[in-house]
């Protein structure tokens, strides 16, 4: 069963100015970073190796799959030419989804319309499963 779901648009690049992305998509993002700051929180002194510009989906953890990724469409549809544009001056361009199954297994969707809007705006789509450690209570 899938317990959480949790989506968030990227933009990566080796050098890019997530400054720059927020002002030429109007929109402030969740997070950001710049290539070769130092990680917070960390002892040992790593930095970053690429910029971020991310935008998370508000949904809550218990929304599906397609209701997280329509929300950030509904966000982003509106800004395509402008993100093209990014992605053609260095930005990588993908959605990163986290699925969090309990008991072994669990299933989530996206509806061909959905397919569709994600098909246009030329982004990848990463799914990073997380499946729960404990046994399923009935032995197996």
């Amino acid at each position: 069963m899938v317990s959480e779901v949790t989506a968030r648009f990227r933009l990566i690049s080796d050098a890019g100015d997530p400054d720059e992305v927020s002002e030429h998509l109007g929109l402030e993002p969740t997070d950001q970073h710049i290539a070769g700051q130092p990680r917070p929180g960390r002892r040992s002194p790593l930095i970053w190796t690429e910029s971020l510009w991310a935008i998370d989906s508000v949904k809550p953890g218990a929304a599906s799959l397609d209701e997280h990724m329509c929300h950030l469409l509904d966000i982003l549809e509106s800004k395509g030419r402008a993100l093209r544009a990014l992605c053609r001056s260095g930005w990588q361009a993908e959605f990163f989804v986290g699925i969090f199954v309990d008991s072994g297994q669990g299933t989530e969707w996206l509806s061909a319309d959905t397919l569709a809007r994600l098909r246009r705006t030329g982004a990848r789509v990463i799914l990073d499963v997380y499946a729960s450690t404990k046994a399923p209570s009935d032995g197996r």
